[in-house]
């Protein structure tokens, strides 16, 4: 089999792909230091800045809760709660719908607890194991929670 060089060379172009990544998230973003960083850090496409962009967060707050997304949906969740600020962002970082915010609204819990009992919900499970439970506040947020990431996430924004 006869292959040309011009085959060969159309096979390395079409078979190498550039790859998005952190560092053009970071020339993107209009974030700069620490939160641009925090916005950008492992970004495999621009969802973390379009989701930065669909909130009225700024600054950190925004990058909290936009880093790592793959889609608007933590912002969408964000605005579909009248939460603001850390709480706000505890509840939907990370987030993959508006479950979250729905999970909330169906709780007897409010402030961190209810967040971190409803962080990372993709129903109103956590609400309806709360309601089944005996346990009150923090204990029983954190038995019911689909969520490792939102006591950590807790600590981080000093909520804890």
């Amino acid at each position: 089999m006869k292959v040309s060089i011009f085959s060969l060379f159309a096979l390395l172009i079409s078979s190498s792909s550039y790859a998005y990544g952190p560092a053009d998230c970071y020339r993107e973003t209009s974030l700069s230091g620490d939160a641009g960083v925090r916005l950008c850090r492992g970004a495999k496409s621009d969802a973390p800045i379009q989701c930065y962009r669909a909130t009225s967060l700024s600054g950190m707050e925004g990058a909290r809760l936009c880093s790592g997304a793959t889609s608007t949906a933590p912002a969408d969740c964000y605005r579909s709660t009248s939460l603001s600020g850390g709480v706000g962002v505890l509840l939907c970082a990370g987030a993959i719908s508006t479950a979250p915010a729905e999970c909330y609204r169906t709780t007897s819990l409010s402030g961190v607890d209810g967040a971190l009992l409803c962080a990372g919900a993709t129903s109103i499970a956590p609400a309806e194991c709360y309601r089944s439970t005996s346990l009150s506040g923090r204990q029983g947020a954190q038995l019911c929670t689909e969520s490792l990431y939102a006591e950590w996430l807790m600590k981080e924004l000093g909520l804890n």
